[in-house]
């Protein structure tokens, strides 16, 4: 064995053969390991030579992640890069989670190892979501980092009811609806939209801040809400009936009904 030219050590072994060396105490450098085989009649094989070099590495790898956080969003791709300029990087492993804590090294050991310098990865939670990303490089230094928030909401919203007011030629129909759960916060509801005889979801300039709409023509009807994420929720439908000649209700009070299939008829 050899370092930058000086022989710093002699090895022999015998069949099989087996030579372990230990590389700690020899210090940074470059290297050289000759190897020759002879048998038992003392002949020597050619020399086999393999250079190799040791170097000081005591600085964890280093972890880049674009972007850090995101508004309220339905799907986001997030790059990941590790470098390490040293011993080289031996891997990455990372974990969405909705708590800022690290998780443990035995967490991230069930996960996927990743050997690419550079990944796009997609949350895969919802809510409030945090990045954590553990990295190794080959001599062993390990590096964390954790980034967030990023609003996540996959879900999409609920229409719950319709309430429908008859008055003089017209008809109001009020959405309700939500964006909540039991498990976590969602993105809240932004706007409401009412299709007639189209169940197909609207576009974007059909939606409207307010959930009220006042309709003339009788027919299905197809309400929709879309979230601050951008979630669209299933069409609810509902049938109105329109009297162009009511002007009050003779039994008094307003005409309301909040079934699902709602029928509107004046006698």
């Amino acid at each position: 064995m050899k370092k930058e030219g000086t022989v710093v050590g002699r090895y022999s072994t015998q069949v099989p053969p087996s030579i372990d060396f230990n590389t700690t105490s020899l210090g940074v450098g470059d290297y050289t390991f000759s190897l020759v085989v002879t048998n038992q009649n003392g002949e020597q094989s050619e020399e086999y030579i393999k250079s190799f070099k040791i170097i000081e590495d005591s600085t964890p790898p280093e972890i880049s992640i674009d972007p850090t956080s995101c508004t309220w969003t339905s799907s986001l791709n997030i790059n990941i890069e590790v470098r390490d300029d040293d011993s080289g990087f031996d891997g990455w492993y990372y974990i969405f989670d909705n708590s800022q804590e690290t998780p443990s090294n035995s967490e991230f050991d069930t996960k996927e190892k990743y050997t690419q310098d550079t990944f796009n990865v997609m949350p895969t939670a919802s809510g409030n979501v945090y990045l954590h990303v553990r990295a190794n490089d080959i001599a062993g230094n390990i590096a964390y980092k954790t980034v967030g928030i990023y609003k996540i909401d996959n879900k999409k919203p609920v229409v719950t009811s319709v309430d429908t007011l008859a008055s003089s030629q017209n008809t109001t129909v009020t959405i309700n609806g939500t964006d909540l759960d039991e498990e976590r916060e969602y993105s809240g509801i932004r706007s409401y939209a009412l299709h007639f005889e189209n169940p197909d979801d609207p576009t974007d300039d059909e939606f409207q801040t307010s959930n009220v709409f006042d309709v003339s023509r009788p027919g299905n009807y197809y309400a929709f809400i879309k979230d601050n994420a951008g979630n669209v929720s299933d069409f609810y439908e509902i049938y109105v009936s329109v009297d162009l000649f009511l002007t009050a209700n003779p039994n008094g009070g307003s005409w309301r009904n909040n079934s699902n299939i709602q029928r509107l008829s004046i006698p």
